[in-house]
C-alpha cells in the first residue's frame, strides 16, 4: 500500500512539473462589444460606414515573471527572444500598459493562425498554449472610444480602420490579449495642440489563467 501511494505521488509530481492545465477564459470574446457598450448596429455617419472593422493588424508581445519564454506567430519565432532562457522582469518594474510602445510587427493580414506559446512560470511549471486570434476577433471589430460624431467626416469611407495593434501579454500564469487602435478625431484631445486630433485606447479582449 505504501509503495502504491509513493508511486501515485510521484506521477502527480511529474505531471505537475511538465504539464499545464487547460486555460479558463475570463473574458468571452463574443461579449467584448457588449462589455464595452459599443454600438454594433450597421449605420453610416458623415460618410463613415460603422461599426469600423479591420483587415490587417500590428502585433507585439510583453513578457513578465517567466523563467523561460518562446512565442511563434505567422511563422516567426523571434519575439521577446531575449527572455528565451532567462527570467523576465515583473510588470511592476516595467513600462505600464498605457505607455506600451507601438507594436513593431506590422501589417499582418487577418489571420495567419493562432499564436503558439511555450513558457515557464515562476513556480517552474512549463506551459504550452495556442491563442486563437481568429476566434477571439471573429467579428473583426475595431475597438475604440471615439463617438460617431467625433470621427472626421469621410475619414473611413470603406468602413475599415487603420491597422489596430494586438498586444499579447504573458505574466507568470496569466495570458492577456489587448487591442489598441489609433483613431482620428475632429477635436484636439489636448486643447491648443493641433497634433492631438487622435486617441489610442487600450482594451482588454481576453484573459486566460494557467
Amino acid at each position: 500500500m505504501r509503495l502504491h501511494t509513493s508511486m501515485l505521488l510521484l506521477v502527480v509530481a511529474l505531471l505537475a512539473g511538465c504539464a499545464t492545465a487547460m486555460p479558463a477564459s475570463l473574458q468571452a470574446s463574443g461579449l467584448v462589444a457588449d462589455r464595452l457598450q459599443m454600438d454594433t448596429r450597421p449605420r453610416v455617419v458623415d460618410g463613415n460606414p460603422l461599426p469600423l472593422r479591420f483587415v490587417r493588424h500590428d502585433f507585439a508581445v510583453h513578457v513578465y515573471d517567466t523563467l523561460a519564454f518562446y512565442v511563434e506567430y505567422n511563422g516567426d519565432g523571434f519575439f521577446a527572444s531575449n527572455y528565451r532562457n532567462t527570467r523576465s522582469p515583473s510588470y511592476a518594474d516595467s513600462i505600464p500598459r498605457e505607455r506600451w510602445p507601438t507594436a513593431g510587427y506590422s501589417s499582418v493580414a487577418n489571420w495567419p493562425g493562432p499564436v503558439k506559446l511555450r513558457w515557464t512560470s515562476l513556480d517552474g511549471v512549463e506551459h504550452t498554449a495556442e491563442i486563437d486570434f481568429p476566434r477571439i476577433f471573429a467579428d473583426g471589430l475595431t475597438l475604440h472610444a471615439v463617438p460617431d460624431n467625433e470621427l472626421p467626416a469621410g475619414m473611413y469611407r470603406q468602413g475599415i480602420s487603420t491597422d489596430p495593434e494586438i498586444h499579447l501579454e504573458v505574466d507568470n500564469r496569466t495570458v492577456r490579449v489587448y487591442q489598441r487602435a489609433r483613431m482620428s478625431t475632429r477635436t484636439e484631445q489636448v486643447p491648443g495642440n493641433r497634433y492631438t486630433r487622435n486617441r489610442s485606447d487600450l482594451f482588454l479582449v481576453a484573459e486566460y489563467q494557467y
